[in-house]
């Protein structure tokens, strides 16, 4: 619900239910007044269908006295509501009707009426998914607001336009618009402190929502000050508990992430600071609602971090849980109801099992179904049956289990909501699985998949109810999916098929990551870049639950499937002690080759004579999950390293930037290195990189030009040297982290860590001619115990619009580095492709005793285009 004007707006349609009764006593526009005012009221509880009722009786009595200004407003919430209930047409209607009767308004009051139709416009172009068109009418009403002077208003509507930039995935621009509107909220609170307590309320949430903690926490302390001093002056504390509850929830977010940094104080810290607001909200809360969400958030806080749980502890959580109860029967009917008793189900499906958790969850279930009926709303219902379904599939009822989801799924897409149609569609297709029908659950879970990519691009400003958890909700569709097509004996299109789903997945967790696309170039296939060549080959691996699958492109050749059964949690298991082992040269070289021959026999053995028949001399690696932090060139058959053998690249993904006509003629290159003691190293905790030096002046020789170093290197003559500098190989000697969490990947300058958001900005072309060549970061490493720790220098790769990226999978002796990098320039200047120059570099170092342990030299990996 977004404020305009202190009121929510949205989009509604007709035709509407029975009239609601009004006293006889009342003037015709104190009638209109008090039912204007109940249908807030109702949509504010979420309760649509009543909200609905009344605002059509309110256009029906406004329109018989002539009350034009109010009739419009009437129907301009009525839209509203009929968009929460996934009506569209009706929410077209009501809009149309709204916009007729504004031509019978003085100039003044239209206006006011005109911008909140041009909002109901928005949310109705929003919820088709028409995320241009909600932007197009979100700016008309922020223009209107603007030239009346309502701040108000013109919040609103910049709160709305975030959203509907969120939904075509322009988050950093989202971001943007709303850190703007912190002006305007100080503004607001010296005319308006309640209004203001309210934006900073709503700002905060979005800004969680976003990822941007801190920033969420100012803005929520703004509003808690301003809630303070309005308790203060009048006694109101209607929204303290909100805001404690918003805060709690940050900080609870806080503590997630510093765990996966694995910064075990902040994780503490910010997990007490949650339970103190989360309990004081639970305490302040006064209505079923406020206490119901406090309550759940503080056991979910509780219990984090920890997965088990002591037996008494377990019958604690299991008492509270069902004492809560309580709180949800008092609740009023309506999607809120309908929503926490659903977050109350989730809470318990996934902890407490047996029959007290299940009983007790089928009897709410049984509750919700007949409220979300009786309120009319499609999503609801369609999320409550569906819930239903899960629990008789887990009681072994599976048969019953897909009538629910059948008649769940009818819902849902009467209602407009792909966001509950998609796990439905997921659930279905795994029971069709069991059951032995494969082309059944092929349908089922194509439409699964296809619902995802729909919603992909909005997934982060989704209610917390329906928020997907990637890991656990998401990935799963796409890698069962790919599993089931290449079960058995799989023809060319199913192939195809199952590598562009993992290609997907790929992307969809760099949108995750980076939160916007950033190609601007026309890419080119890897298939038809194959076809082109005589002597490279590509290779997309895929992890799956019970083995590993390898779909091969020769030139000119149909797609070749290989499978290897093993566990994926033993494939894992030994990519990690694999990777161990390459990064401590003192363990014993037979437990090192042991390993690497596992790993080979897995990934590559099965593939490596019909390559080597076609005398294949380039492999391109498309690498899935952990697979991307291991060095393929280390890889042992038994007699030779894999390097020894081929030529080695990685595709971030099946399409590239083609190289430029003079890929490896005409080299130019910029460089840039740190050898000394950076304030910026200090402050990590970073040793300096003494032999930088001798790298940036053996490049120096070969590529006369300007070099920066030392102090020298900051952000904004970065800047300037990749924008301006006409250099097609860009040289990055400094330490860099890239992982597969956007907050620890960084590039350390002299004084300062560059961020991921400022990486973007420092290595895209902008302005440039061309596309960087290749980018080189020769001290780069990725982030120390993250299986997927890669995904971070494959999205700089791709974020980068480099045609090509070498970085490095662990920090490496920089006397290895700069002797590595000689060679690679002096064979690139000698007319070798990338891949070429790169792997014989290798080849040369595992021969100088003092480099032939992996740890030297096999961490730099070629990412993009190979030639």
């Amino acid at each position: 619900m977004v404020m305009i004007g202190g009121e929510a707006v949205a989009i509604a349609p007709l035709p509407l239910s029975a009239p609601i009764k009004v006293a006889q006593a009342e003037s015709e526009q104190d009638k209109v007044q008090r039912l204007l005012a109940q249908g807030k009221k109702s949509y504010e509880s979420q309760d649509f269908q009543r909200a609905r009722e009344i605002f059509g009786t309110a256009t029906d009595i406004a329109q018989g006295s002539q009350q034009w200004k109010q009739a419009g407003l009437a129907f301009s919430f009525l839209a509203l509501v009929e968009v929460k209930l996934g009506r569209f047409e009706g929410a077209a209607i009501a809009l149309e009707r709204g916009a007729a009767i504004a031509q019978k308004i003085s100039r003044p009051a239209r206006q006011g009426l005109q911008a909140r139709l041009a909002l109901g416009r928005g949310e109705l172009a929003l919820a088709q998914g028409e995320g241009q068109r909600a932007i197009s009418q979100f700016q008309n009403a922020a223009q209107i607001y603007g030239a009346t002077g309502d701040r108000v208003g013109a919040l609103g509507a910049a709160l709305n336009q975030a959203e509907a930039l969120q939904s075509l995935g322009f988050y950093r621009r989202s971001l943007r618009l709303l850190l703007q509107q912190r002006s305007q909220l100080a503004v607001i609170a010296e005319q308006s402190p309640a209004v203001a307590m309210q934006g900073w309320l709503s700002l905060g949430h979005r800004l969680r929502q976003l990822g941007q903690f801190e920033e969420a926490l100012q803005s929520l302390g703004r509003s808690q000050d301003l809630a303070r001093e309005i308790w203060e002056t009048s006694g109101e504390d209607s929204l303290r508990a909100e805001i404690d509850l918003s805060l709690g929830q940050t900080h609870l977010a806080i503590a997630r992430r510093a765990r996966l940094n694995r910064d075990g104080t902040l994780a503490r810290t910010s997990q007490l600071n949650a339970l103190k607001f989360l309990q004081r909200s639970a305490m302040l809360g006064r209505s079923p609602a406020s206490k119901l969400k406090a309550n759940l958030t503080l056991m979910e806080a509780e219990q984090f971090p920890r997965r088990q749980v002591s037996e008494g502890e377990r019958e604690k959580f299991l008492r509270h849980w069902l004492g809560l109860r309580s709180p949800l029967e008092q609740m009023a009917p309506g999607r809120q109801s309908v929503e926490l008793g659903l977050r109350w189900v989730r809470f318990g499906m996934d902890r407490f099992e047996g029959a007290v958790g299940r009983d007790a969850v089928v009897v709410i279930l049984r509750r919700l179904a007949t409220q979300a009926e009786r309120i009319g709303d499609g999503r609801s219902q369609s999320q409550v049956l569906g819930t239903l379904g899960e629990i008789y599939s887990q009681a072994g009822r599976r048969g019953e289990a897909r009538e629910l989801w059948r008649r769940s799924l009818q819902l849902a897409h009467g209602a407009n909501a792909p966001e509950t149609a998609y796990r439905w569609h997921w659930l279905l297709g795994k029971n069709l699985a069991k059951g032995g029908d494969r082309e059944g659950a092929l349908v089922q879970y194509r439409r699964a998949f296809q619902l995802i990519q729909q919603l992909r691009k909005n997934l982060v400003g989704m209610s917390e109810t329906v928020q997907f958890s990637f890991r656990d909700r998401v990935e799963p569709v796409y890698r069962e999916l790919t599993a089931l097509l290449l079960k058995g004996k799989p023809n060319q299109q199913e192939l195809s098929e199952a590598r562009q789903i993992i290609e997907a997945l790929q992307l969809a967790r760099l949108d995750n990551f980076f939160r916007q696309a950033c190609l601007d170039v026309e890419p080119e296939f890897l298939d038809r870049t194959i076809d082109r060549q005589t002597d490279a080959a590509s290779i997309y691996s895929i992890v799956l639950e019970d083995s590993v699958a390898s779909i091969v492109k020769r030139p000119g050749a149909s797609l070749e499937h290989f499978v290897v059964s093993v566990p994926k949690v033993k494939f894992d298991q030994t990519l990690r002690q694999l990777f161990r082992s390459f990064q401590n040269p003192a363990l014993p070289t037979r437990y090192r080759l042991g390993l690497s021959q596992k790993v080979y026999q897995w990934l590559l053995a099965p593939v490596v004579p019909a390559l080597e028949k076609a005398n294949i001399k380039t492999l391109v690696m498309v690498l899935d999950g952990e697979l991307g932090n291991i060095p393929v060139a280390a890889l042992y058959d038994g007699d030779r390293y894999v390097i020894e053998k081929f030529n080695l690249a990685r595709s971030p993904s099946l399409q590239l930037l083609p190289p430029s006509t003079e890929a490896n003629t005409n080299l130019s290159v910029a460089v840039a290195g740190i050898s000394e003691d950076a304030p910026s190293f200090i402050a990590e905790g970073l040793a300096d990189l003494p032999f930088v030096g001798l790298e940036l002046a053996a490049i120096g020789d070969r590529f006369p030009g300007k070099v920066l170093s030392n102090e020298k290197v900051t952000q904004g003559a970065l800047r300037s040297e990749i924008l301006w500098g006409r250099n097609n190989i860009i040289h990055i000697a400094t330490h860099a982290q890239f992982s597969s969490n956007a907050d620890q990947t960084f590039l350390l300058t002299w004084d300062r860590r560059i961020g991921v958001d400022e990486l973007d900005l420092l290595l895209q072309p902008g302005d440039r001619r061309d596309a960087i060549e290749l980018l080189v970061l020769s001290a780069c490493e990725t982030a120390s115990g993250d299986p997927r720790a890669s995904l971070g220098l494959t999205g700089i790769a791709i974020q980068a619009g480099a045609r090509s990226v070498l970085g490095t999978l662990w920090q490496v002796s920089d006397a290895s580095t700069a002797e590595l990098m000689a060679r690679f320039y002096d064979y690139l200047q000698g007319g070798m492709t990338k891949a070429e120059a790169l792997s014989q570099a290798q080849r040369d170092l595992i021969k100088d005793p003092e480099f032939r342990h992996p740890f030297y030299w096999a961490p730099y990996i070629l990412v993009g285009n190979w030639r």
